[in-house]
This record gives C-alpha cells, structure tokens and sequence, in this order.
C-alpha cells in the first residue's frame, strides 16, 4: 500500500524535472541560436569593412560588391545599419588606434523596447577618417536605396531618443561631432551593396570619396 501511495508523488517529481530539463534545453538551443545569428552579423559587417577597405586602398574607379542581409536574432531583428564617421578621438573607443576619428558600421535592430544598436556586430573600418568620406551614390539613385544622412533610417527624432543619441553627439546639418549614412526603412531585407572609389575634382590633398549603392534584392517577410 505504502509503494501505491508513494508511486504518485514519484511520477510528479519525475515530470517536473523532465519539464524543467525540457525549459533549460530550450533555453540553450534558443541562447545558441541567437548567438551564431550574431557571429554571422559581425561577418557581414566584417565583409562590408573589407570591401571599403580594398576601394578605399585601390585606385579611382575600384568597385566591390557585398550581399547584405538583415537577420532576426532572437527578439532583435535587423531593420537598418549605419556608417558612421565620429570626428573625435572619444567617440571611437571601440577603433583603437583611430585618434582623429573613425568610421563604425553599426547594425540597428527593432527590440520590444524599441530601436537599438548591436554592440557585438559593430565593425571599425581600417581607414583614416579625416581622409574617407562615404555618401550615397546619386547617379544611381533611381535604382538603389535612399540612404539616410541621420544616425535613424526614418529620420525620426522618437529613434533619436531610443538610440540615446544627444546633441554632443549628431547635430543635424552640420559637420559637427559626426556624419552619418543610413540604410534601412525598406521592404526588402536583403541589399547588393556597392562601393566606388570616385575622383574628387580639383582635389590634390589625398582625400578619399566612396560612394555607396544598395540595391534590394527581394522583398520584406515576417
């Protein structure tokens, strides 16, 4: 009798451990997930470094093209991505060795508590920032991807304030403590990006133009 009595609280105790075994493994798989979702976005932005890098170093007229991607990892999903010129030693942190300033490329993300960047993809572009600019690339404007010249890909002061983006960091239409070129706020989630090194006119101090093409590939799905 006393076997039949105890039979019950064994079987309780065993699905609660098997429940609770189930939720850690879950919980692992989703944790592994999201973190190789991760390492394959700071690829990309390692891929995109690269190709600036090599038009950059190469003569005028150099282009390369890079597919791009905007994944959902975990509850972040990619919405946009910025190329960031910080004009201050203090901003670049994260670039050592940039002491008159650095471009980042810096992954956005759409998160229930609203827009944000990803610390873990964010990419140093190896080039002196003084002398690289990158801006959107006009003469193909009518195929491409507009492209933002604020830190948000709608321009909104509401992604300002989400991003934690001040005054002493982006001043809207000046040169300021940064220059900005963003992509996103498209239907499509997936983009061929080109890179091509143009001559400045008249310029003979070295200084470098890129300009930047995205052409979506596909369309946006949820």
């Amino acid at each position: 009798m006393r076997g039949q009595a105890d039979a019950p609280i064994e079987l309780v105790i065993a699905i609660i451990i098997m429940v609770t075994s189930m939720g850690m493994a879950f919980y692992v798989i989703n944790e592994s997930s999201e973190n190789k979702c991760l390492a394959t976005l700071k690829t990309q932005t390692q891929l995109l470094q690269e190709a600036i890098l090599d038009v950059g170093l190469g003569s005028s007229g150099t282009k390369k093209t890079v597919r791009f991607s905007m994944p959902r990892c975990g509850d972040q999903t990619i919405v946009g991505i910025q190329f960031v010129k910080y004009n201050s030693a203090e901003l670049c942190r994260k670039c050592p060795g940039h002491y008159a300033g650095c471009w980042q490329i810096v992954p956005l993300a759409d998160t229930k508590d609203g827009l944000t960047r990803i610390p873990e993809a964010i990419t140093c572009i190896e080039l002196p920032a003084e002398r690289v600019t990158i801006l959107q690339d006009e003469l193909t404007s009518g195929r491409c991807s507009p492209l933002s010249e604020t830190p948000c890909p709608d321009g909104s002061q509401e992604c300002l304030e989400q991003l934690g983006i001040t005054s002493n960091i982006y001043t809207p239409r000046t040169t300021g403590p940064s220059n900005w070129v963003t992509l996103g706020n498209q239907e499509s989630r997936h983009f061929l990006i080109t890179f091509n090194k143009v001559l400045s006119v008249g310029d003979v101090t070295g200084h470098t133009q890129i300009k930047m093409c995205a052409l979506p590939v596909g369309t946006r799905t949820n």
